[in-house]
């Protein structure tokens, strides 16, 4: 098309200076074709046309508009925040415990101990997870045992990764096992069928949550539990 636009051009010029028809038609075929030449050698690449072309855009639901293919990064809704904000700030409280379970079936083996499981919930927001470590002392007839307990359900070798995760809404388990001295397991036989009170309030059972960038490490709230060992 471009050499037809020359020669029609060139020719109007040749006529208007009387020139022979011959003349004008190979002029304007020459000047065609050197403007053909001039636009392709200016031409860019096709893949950078493709580029320079126009980018889809899509609306988020929140009304942001992005490019396809680019992340768009979307402020969380104000309510979501505070949730966010409020779980944060009471952590340990938004783990609850659903069920208490002991277990003295080793009060006979020569090394004595006492199992007890706990269901967990975790109402918070965050994934969280058991960093395995355990500090402090489990309280029986209101005086610390003499040795610390130890959890081994689950077990986590690893503290700095910490165990399983346990996501929103989840309920799981901790079984803490606790070696008794002689003295307290025969008190604890001597009174089957009695009250015992045993106090998890001086136990700290940090956990962290994973998606909390503030690295806080809570301690569980366990309670206190008035039980009688059959």
């Amino acid at each position: 098309m471009l050499p037809a636009v020359g020669a029609y051009l060139a020719g109007l010029i040749a006529a208007a200076l009387g020139a022979p028809a011959y003349i004008y038609l190979i002029v304007g075929l020459l000047a065609g074709l050197i403007v053909s030449v001039l636009v392709l050698a200016f031409r860019p690449p096709l893949h950078l046309r493709q580029q320079q072309g126009p980018k889809a855009e899509k609306q988020s639901a929140s009304g942001a508009v992005g490019v396809v293919g680019v992340p768009t990064w979307v402020a969380l809704p104000p309510w979501m925040q505070e949730v966010m904000d409020g779980d944060r700030a009471s952590l340990a409280d938004r783990i609850i415990v659903t069920r208490f379970s002991p277990d003295a079936t080793a009060l006979g083996v020569p090394e004595p101990y006492l199992d007890f499981d706990f269901g967990l919930f975790n109402g918070s927001v965050f994934t969280i997870f058991l960093t395995g470590e355990v500090r402090g002392r489990i309280r029986c007839y209101s005086n610390p045992l003499a040795n610390m307990p130890e959890i081994v359900n689950p077990r986590v070798t690893d503290h700095s990764a910490g165990g399983p995760k346990y996501p929103h809404g989840q309920d799981f388990n901790l079984r803490l096992r606790q070696f008794i001295s002689a003295e307290v397991r025969q008190q604890l036989v001597d009174g089957k069928g009695q009250p015992v009170t045993f106090s998890f309030d001086e136990l700290t059972v940090p956990f962290g949550a994973r998606d909390d960038s503030s690295g806080q490490r809570p301690a569980l709230h366990l309670g206190t539990y008035t039980i009688r060992l059959d």
